[in-house]
């Protein structure tokens, strides 16, 4: 890195921290997002899978 002086560097290492960041931030929200949606589909799924059937009634007949 080109040293241009105290306050450019200070201003360089807060841009990287604020991009580090969102980058950060972009992770846990996408993590959190897939943990959620896995736990909403699966708990359908069992509510689906748990629910009476229905029987037909011409099969028996």
């Amino acid at each position: 890195m080109l040293f241009l002086g105290f306050k450019d560097t200070i201003l360089f290492i807060q841009l990287k921290t604020y991009f580090m960041m969102a980058i950060s931030n972009f992770w846990f929200y996408t993590i959190a997002i897939v943990v959620i949606l896995h736990i909403v589909i699966g708990f359908i799924y069992l509510v689906y899978k748990l629910s009476p059937k229905k029987k037909d009634k011409h099969k028996n007949k």
